[in-house]
């Protein structure tokens, strides 16, 4: 990987990857197990919010607008936030700036401001904003979608003016507490043009200095929030100003995490993506485009497929059967040959591109500190490998495995 790993102060993992790509810019990753699966219901979405509530109240004694005032002429920012699993703290600087940027990373972890008057301005402008959606049909589909894919799961739902009365400031300063009070549950990840020995000095004086135990204490917690079993079907209609109707599929099922599956699925994003063009856009000329991926889920070893789109009402159903019947083809007779020589041939000539990315580099190095894929070294060999009949048994297993959500949404008559 081409990167220095080492336990280099008070037994806190600390990775940099070295590179010249972007030459006046230097990333901070550090990521821990946990998130807000680690709480229980009442403090889910308080968790969730906890990266947003500290954004606005500001830093240490600083609020908002007094750090903003402070950083005047830097180029320095670093956020925490706390997603399902994983919770974080991500910044970045400039070379001149770094130093700014590892002592708001200090601070982040060890003296969050949590203010009264910021949080009700936040909430009021979450309310505000929600207020002009909840009659959005956009909005209305897409929470359609989430309560199908999840069985109506509560830590899977559209926030909404009754969630946001879950949030609490008070409970704020104890789950920042469970979250970074033990600097040794991350991993820091610096990315960009500077040595081991240039980030050395920071990292002792900011990083050393953090407050750790013995042994993580946070870790990943599986809450038993999973994707709907069988066949779902949710078909609904709601008033809208222009008519039209929102088709969403999903498809999920067990699949490891691995290159070639990674590849394979990409390979059958890519022969859907073509055939989707070819039968729904331009020969029945039935929607502007259809979104269709194929992705994989590595902490859940599950695949999931997601295909949506837009039509009229004359034109849905007869979309919404040749959406099956492309995945049905691809499983019966494989992707066409073209198809996937396309899709093989645009990999090999992005490798090189994608490597001159720094968040190309954060992505591998998270993969391979946790999932032990080398990128760098398995990607091309997976990509020119991987081959049709690879491509043609997801498509029969995605059949065979029979999760399949269906979300439509038609205007109400």
């Amino acid at each position: 990987m081409g990167t220095t790993e080492g336990t280099l102060v008070n037994g806190i993992n600390v990775v940099i990857k070295q590179t010249p790509y972007e030459a006046d810019a230097v990333y901070l990753e550090a990521v821990s197990e946990g998130g807000a699966a680690i709480f229980a219901d009442e403090d889910y979405y308080s968790a969730q919010m906890l990266g947003g509530v500290m954004s606005t109240s500001g830093i240490s004694k600083f609020s908002a607008s007094d750090l903003r005032k402070q950083l005047s002429g830097k180029q320095a920012r670093v956020a925490a936030s706390a997603g399902s699993y994983l919770h974080a703290v991500e910044g970045s600087s400039t070379l001149k700036d770094v130093q700014t940027m590892f002592q708001l990373m200090y601070l982040h972890f060890t003296a969050p401001r949590f203010s009264e008057d910021d949080f009700q301005t936040l909430m009021n402008r979450y309310n505000a904003m929600l207020a002009n959606q909840m009659t959005n049909p956009d909005f209305i589909f897409s929470q359609n979608v989430q309560k199908s894919l999840y069985n109506d799961n509560y830590r899977r739902q559209q926030l909404t003016p009754e969630l946001i009365q879950s949030i609490k400031l008070e409970h704020m300063p104890a789950i920042h507490k469970r979250l970074y009070s033990n600097a040794a549950d991350f991993r820091f990840t610096f990315i960009g043009n500077m040595s081991e020995e240039q980030l050395k000095p920071y990292v002792e004086k900011y990083i050393g200095s953090l407050p750790t135990a013995s042994k993580p204490g946070n870790v990943y917690t599986d809450d038993k929030v999973n994707y709907a079993k069988g066949g779902v079907t949710n078909d609904f209609r709601t008033k809208m100003e222009q008519p039209k109707v929102s088709v969403f599929f999903g498809y999920s099922g067990d699949a490891e995490y691995t290159m070639k599956n990674i590849i394979t699925a990409k390979y059958l994003s890519a022969a859907l993506s073509n055939r989707y063009l070819k039968s729904i856009r331009e020969e029945k000329g039935g929607t502007y485009g259809v979104s269709s991926r194929v992705s994989l889920a590595p902490r859940i070893k599950e695949y999931f497929v997601q295909i949506a789109f837009d039509t009229n009402e004359q034109m849905a159903d007869e979309l919404a059967a040749i959406i099956v019947a492309e995945i049905e083809k691809i499983a019966a007779e494989g992707p066409l040959a073209e198809d996937l020589n396309k899709a093989r041939e645009f990999e090999n000539k992005n490798f090189s591109k994608s490597m001159e990315q720094n968040n190309w580099w954060s992505t591998a190095i998270d993969d391979y500190y946790k999932y032990g894929i080398n990128t760098v070294e398995e990607y091309l060999p997976a990509v020119n490998s991987v081959s049709a009949a690879d491509v043609q048994a997801l498509a029969k297993k995605i059949l065979a495995d029979g999760n399949i959500v269906k979300v439509v949404m038609r205007p109400e008559k």
